[in-house]
């Protein structure tokens, strides 16, 4: 269950929908973890520098392909952080 997934299709077209799922679980995932360090004490810099590292790891390339667990990594430090 995947409320973004579940919104986006109901609007867009599935090809277009889960092309903007990735980025969007993405772009969340960075933000998230990006409150997250900003909430541990870290500065703007290594706060984005944490985000992005997050972004761009390995897993979240490889999910690319698999969209059903591609949100998975997202709720990690959307938790952390709440």
């Amino acid at each position: 269950f995947n409320p973004i997934e579940l919104a986006l299709l109901a609007v867009l077209p599935s090809q277009r929908a889960y092309s903007l799922q990735v980025l969007l679980n993405l772009w969340l995932a960075g933000l998230f973890m990006a409150l997250w360090m900003r909430q541990l004490g870290l500065g703007w810099f290594p706060a984005l520098a944490a985000a992005l590292a997050f972004m761009l790891a390995g897993h979240h390339q490889v999910l690319q392909s698999f969209i059903p667990f591609l949100g998975t990594p997202l709720w990690l430090p959307a938790s952390a952080a709440a």
